[in-house]
Order: structure tokens, then C-alpha cells, then sequence
């Protein structure tokens, strides 16, 4: 019975220890797409002026 209790306190200990992991995991994962967001709006801007300035040329 005791060697069941220890087994289930380390299985709840790996299970917190994975959920960080994963956690962890999501966070990074987010803040990329967030940084890719940010570059693809700041290349979609400049792309937009650079098309109104050409078209002012003619």
C-alpha cells in the first residue's frame, strides 16, 4: 500500500513536471507567432508605401 502512494505522488510530480514542460512549450511557441506577426505587418507597411510612392510618380 505505502509502495502505491509513493508511485502515485511521483506520477503527480511528472504529470506537474510535463504540464511546465508543455507550458512552457506554448509561451515560446506564442511569442514567435507574435514576433512573426509583427515583422509580416511591418513588411506589409512598407511594401504599401513603397506602392503609394510609385504611384505618385506617375
Amino acid at each position: 500500500m505505502a509502495s502505491n502512494i509513493i508511485e502515485q505522488e511521483n506520477l503527480a510530480e511528472i504529470g506537474d513536471f510535463i504540464n511546465k514542460i508543455e507550458t512552457s512549450k506554448q509561451q515560446s511557441t506564442l511569442a514567435q507567432i507574435e514576433a512573426i506577426n509583427k515583422d509580416n505587418e511591418r513588411q506589409y507597411d512598407y511594401a504599401l508605401k513603397k506602392l503609394v510612392s510609385s504611384d505618385k510618380k506617375w
